[in-house]
């Protein structure tokens, strides 16, 4: 065995062989990827193979234009031949620049094949040699670093933020070519990450203060941001729902470490500074259900719902969007995650948001008032129609918005540090309990035990039961009053707040009016 390897290791000495790793993007996650080049006898060219997609293939003109600029103007000296594995997975980014350039120059002798033994890069070459950095690399990082075989990392200098994020002293960063190659042949070293120092976040004091009145549906605001819960506004033009759900994004708790890293695995166009802010995506109406909901005709990208992940959704006139991206909500909602299907492909990303979606009580917006409602009875009983009972089901709150004047009625005051609270509370007892499954919330048998409710409150939502309401909607129903007895910093689940949890629930009428 011995024989054959040392044989083997002559032959891709003199076959004149190099290989060095890199990554790729497959739907969120990275997969480690190897450029293997080797130079035939033959007219000189560049050849890469390996389902390259077009701005791989483009590199090989920018990779010859920054070599020759450089001073290597006679390479290719021969035929060489680059190829990208796996050769199953199709590879996509001008990120690959950086490697192929550096097997190109292994394999024509400039720099030692040994040097790029153990070695994964990442960035994409301007024709002076700049190295530029490259967007989604969180996911690409995580994917090397967790590679036993790879003992070093080169990215961009402009990639500085998301790789000290990942914090591995393998990584080192690079702004030319030529600072990669003296680092190979043992010249200077490049310069290591630091790792990425938290920002404190500042408490938003005032979130509610371009809102008067609606007292009632800031609370819900709360509620819903503390304990992650869907929220449904309902009420005329011009009453505040808008306004509202943008303040909900303000008193948003900050991102984890954690999370922020799973955040910006979702977002493969993010890039250079961030901050801990969570996500608060406002897709339009008239968004396609692909784009909403994830998909494509090409590789499968995220949609709305992913990029929206440990963060905030709002959905502005709710029933005016496509039936099929309203009704493709069922499994994030639930599950917190979103499978994607086509033909010989499929994908599951995360999409574990806070739903606020905001809408009209009928097509005119008035049916609340009878003297200025336009409707007719069937145009109304249309328009509730298009939110369907498992759609409504899922929403933990349903409010009306008080459609009468508030002139005269301070704005609210409420700040982030009794949300922040709440929220680290609620953190530290599902963590803790032995029963979570994979959304973050505690299973049904075991809820009882662990929201602490006491016997008259149990009794009276096991009361509940004797009404049309869903299994779901009862543990919606508990898991909310626990989220207000947090807000109002009580250890133990009192039978007010089941009352409240119960207040913050609507339906819809026959008639498109709202009631409890």
């Amino acid at each position: 065995m011995a024989c054959v390897v040392t044989m083997a290791q002559r032959l891709l000495i003199q076959m004149n062989m190099a290989s060095i790793k890199t990554a790729f993007r497959r739907g969120i996650e990275g997969m480690v990827a190897d450029v293997e080049a080797v130079k035939l006898r033959s007219l000189p060219s560049l050849v890469i193979t390996g389902l390259a997609g077009d701005i791989i293939k483009e590199s090989r003109e920018r990779v010859l234009g920054c070599l020759a600029n450089l001073g290597f103007a006679d390479l290719p000296s021969g035929r060489v031949v680059v190829h990208l594995c796996p050769a199953n997975e199709k590879k996509q980014g001008s990120h690959f620049d950086l490697a192929i350039a550096l097997a190109v120059l292994a394999v024509e002798g400039q720099i030692s094949w040994r040097a790029l033994e153990g070695c994964a890069v990442l960035g994409e070459l301007t024709l002076e040699g700049r190295i530029r950095g490259a967007p989604g690399v969180v996911p690409l990082l995580e994917s090397l670093g967790r590679s036993p075989e790879v003992k070093r990392i080169i990215v961009s200098k402009e990639n500085d933020a998301e790789a000290s994020l990942i914090g591995s002293d393998r990584i080192g960063l690079a702004g030319h070519l030529s600072d990669v190659i003296a680092e190979l042949k043992g010249g200077e070293a490049l310069r290591r990450v630091v790792p990425y120092s938290e920002e404190g976040h500042v408490p938003v004091t005032q979130p509610f203060r371009g809102v008067l009145g609606q007292m009632r549906a800031k609370r819900a605001i709360q509620i819903a941001v503390a304990g992650r819960h869907h929220l449904l506004f309902v009420g005329p033009p011009g009453v505040g729902k808008s306004l509202l759900a943008f303040a909900a994004d303000e008193i948003q708790p900050p991102l984890t470490r954690s999370e922020l890293v799973e955040t910006l695995r979702c977002n493969e166009f993010s890039q250079g500074a961030f901050s801990f802010k969570r996500p608060f995506r406002t897709p339009h109406h008239s968004i396609s259900a692909g784009a909403f909901l994830g998909g494509g005709t090409g590789d499968l990208a995220a949609g709305e719902v992913t990029l929206a992940h440990r963060g905030i959704l709002f959905l502005d006139e709710f029933p005016e969007f496509r039936r099929d991206a309203i009704e493709g909500l069922r499994e994030p909602l639930e599950a917190g995650e979103i499978h994607l299907h086509r033909v010989g492909r499929w994908l599951t990303l995360p999409a574990r948001f806070t739903l606020i979606a905001a809408m009209n009580p009928c097509p005119c917006g008035y049916a609340l008032d009878g003297l200025r409602c336009r409707c007719s009875f069937e145009k109304r009983s249309s328009y509730a129609r298009r939110i369907s009972g498992p759609i409504l089901d899922r929403m933990d709150l349903m409010v009306v918005l008080d459609p009468g004047p508030a002139s005269g009625e301070p704005p609210g005051t409420e700040d982030g540090e009794v949300i922040q609270s709440a929220v680290e509370r609620q953190r530290v007892r599902y963590r803790e309990h032995p029963e979570i499954d994979r959304n973050g919330d505690v299973r049904w048998g075991a809820l009882w035990r662990e929201l602490k409710i006491p016997s008259e409150a149990e009794e009276w939502i096991r009361s509940i039961e004797k009404e049309p309401v869903s299994l779901r909607a009862l543990h919606k129903l508990m898991r909310v009053g626990r989220t207000i007895a947090d807000l109002d910093d009580r250890e133990s689940v009192t039978r007010d707040h089941i009352y409240q949890a119960w207040e913050y629930r609507c339906r819809f009428s026959p008639n498109s009016s709202i009631s409890a």
